[in-house]
C-alpha cells in the first residue's frame, strides 16, 4: 500500500484496528514512519486510549514514547518501558534517583538498546550516580533480558555494524569487565556465573583488554574444597535425598558456591587458544576449571588426537567424572570426526545433550553424515550401467547395419528373380 495512502488509513481508522495493525508492522514502522513521522503525531492527537497504547509498546520514535512517558499514566509508561527501543531517556535519572525497581526492571529485561546496558554493566553515564548495592540489584535484574543470548561479531567496527553485531561484543566486552569491576565475594560469584552462562559462547578469537590470567586467579574461592566431595555433589544435585545422604547434606551449601567459581574460571579460560602453551597446561592443571575448560575447546579433530582421547578416556573420566562428559559434549569438534562419533555412540549414548547436540549438528551438516561406502558402490552401478548402455547403443548400431544389408539384399534378389522371369519369357517366345 502507498504510503499516503496507509497514513490516511490510520489516522481515519478505529482504535483497535490502529493497535492490530502497528502490532502486526512493529518491525516494518521504521521504514514506514521515515519521511512522515507526523502520522504518529496525528494519531497521537487522537487522545485514544488503545492507540496511545499501541504507540508506547510499538513506536520506535523516541519523542512520541517521551511525551506519553510524561503524561503521567502508570500503564502506558510501564507499556513504554516494554517497548524494545527505549533507551535513555529524561525520566530515567529519577526512576534511578528514586530507585523505583518495578518500572527499572520492565526497562531493564526488555530494551533491546544494548548500549544502555553497556552504560550499566560499566556503571557509566545516567547509571554513575547510583549507589553501588543498587546496581549490584540492576545488574541482578538484567540477567533475565534476552538479548544477552543473541550472537555477537568479532568485527572490531563496532559503531559501524549496521546489524548491531558488533555492538553485541561490546555488550559482552563490558559483561566480561565486571570480572574485573567487582569484588570477589560469594555473591559477586554467582552473579556472574549466571551472566556468563546467558551469553552466547565466547570464542579465543574475541579479543579485547581483560587479562584472563589475572581474572582465573583472581576469582577463586577463599574455602578449601576437596575434589572428591565436588564431584560427589555434582554428580549427586538433582537425585540427592536429605534424610538419608548425610553426606551430600553436609557439603551441598559449600559445593554450591563452588561451582559458581568454577563456571566464573571456565569461561574466562575460554579465551586462551588451543594452540597457546597456557592452554595446553590445562589438561594437567590442579584448577577442575581449567580442565574443563581443556576438555571444551581442545580440537579433538585430529588423528592424533583421536588416538590421545580413546586411550585418555577413562584417566579422563576417573579424575573429573561426569563432569568429564559435561564439558567435552559441548566441544564442537568432535562432532566433525566421524571416528569420534562412533566412538561417543558407545561410551556416552545415554547423555541426553550428547543426543540433542549430535542431533543439531546432523540437521545442520547432512553431508557428513553420508555413508562413503555406500556412495562408491553407487558410483560402481553407475558406472556399470553407463558401459552397460554404451554396449546397448554399439549392439543397437551394428543391427542397424545388418537390417540394411539385409533389405539392400532383398532388393538385389527382387530384381534378379524379375530379370531371369523377362529373359526366360523373351527365350520362350
Amino acid at each position: 500500500m502507498n504510503k499516503e495512502i496507509q497514513s490516511r488509513f490510520l489516522e481515519h481508522s478505529d482504535p483497535n484496528v490502529v493497535y492490530d495493525w502497528f502490532e502486526k508492522n512493529t518491525y516494518e514502522l521504521w521504514r514506514i514512519f521515515d519521511k512522515n513521522p507526523k502520522v504518529e503525531l496525528i494519531l497521537l492527537k487522537r487522545n485514544e486510549p488503545i492507540i496511545d497504547l499501541a504507540l508506547a509498546l510499538f513506536s520506535k520514535n523516541s519523542e512520541i514514547r517521551n511525551i506519553l512517558f510524561d503524561r503521567g499514566d502508570s500503564a502506558i509508561q510501564k507499556a513504554v518501558l516494554t517497548n524494545k527501543n527505549c533507551n535513555y531517556f529524561p525520566e530515567l535519572e529519577n526512576l534511578l534517583k528514586e530507585e523505583k525497581t518495578e518500572y527499572l526492571e520492565i526497562l531493564l529485561t526488555n530494551t533491546e538498546d544494548r548500549l544502555l546496558l553497556v552504560q550499566l554493566f560499566e556503571r557509566g553515564g545516567v547509571f554513575g550516580k547510583i549507589k553501588k548495592e543498587y546496581w549490584l540489584t540492576l545488574l541482578e535484574i538484567t540477567i533475565k533480558n534476552k538479548i544477552l543470548k543473541y550472537s555477537y561479531s568479532d568485527n572490531p567496527e563496532w559503531d559501524d555494524d549496521p546489524f548491531g553485531m558488533g555492538l553485541a561484543a561490546r555488550l559482552y566486552q563490558a559483561v566480561y569487565g565486571l570480572f574485573n569491576i567487582l569484588n570477589v565475594t560469594d555473591e559477586n560469584a554467582g552473579l556472574l556465573a549466571n551472566f556468563v552462562q546467558k551469553l552466547p559462547s565466547v570464542s579465543s578469537n574475541f579479543h579485547f583488554d581483560l587479562n584472563a590470567s589475572k581474572m582465573i586467579s583472581k576469582w577463586k574461592n577463599k574455602k578449601s574444597i576437596q575434589h572428591a566431595d565436588y564431584l560427589y555433589f555434582y554428580e549427586n544435585k538433582n537425585n540427592w535425598d536429605p534424610y538419608y545422604d548425610k553426606r551430600f547434606t553436609k557439603i551441598s551449601g559449600k559445593c554450591r558456591v563452588e561451582q559458581n567459581y568454577v563456571i566464573c574460571r571456565t569461561h574466562l579460560a575460554n579465551f586462551f587458544p588451543d594452540f597457546k602453551d597456557e592452554f595446553k597446561k590445562f589438561e594437567a592443571s590442579d584448577d577442575i576449571a581449567l580442565r574443563m575448560a581443556y576438555y571444551r575447546n581442545e580440537n579433538w579433530n585430529w588423528e592424533e588426537k583421536v588416538k590421545k582421547l580413546s586411550e585418555n578416556w577413562n584417566k579422563y573420566q576417573k579424575v573429573d567424572g561426569n563432569l568429564f562428559i559435561k564439558n567435552i559434549i559441548k566441544n564442537i569438534s568432535i562432532y566433525w570426526n566421524k571416528e569420534i562419533r562412533v566412538f561417543f555412540d558407545v561410551n556416552v549414548y545415554f547423555v541426553d545433550e550428547y543426543q540433542e547436540r549430535l542431533k543439531e549438528f546432523k540437521h545442520s551438516n547432512p553431508e557428513e553424515f553420508i555413508n562413503n561406502e555406500q556412495i562408491e558402490k553407487i558410483d560402481r552401478i553407475v558406472s556399470e550401467c553407463t558401459l552397460l548402455k554404451n554396449d546397448l547403443n554399439s549392439i543397437s548400431h551394428i543391427t542397424r547395419k545388418i537390417e540394411k544389408y539385409i533389405s539392400s539384399q532383398k532388393v538385389t534378389s527382387f530384381l534378379i528373380v524379375f530379370l531371369l522371369v523377362v529373359l526366360v519369357l523373351i527365350l520362350w517366345l
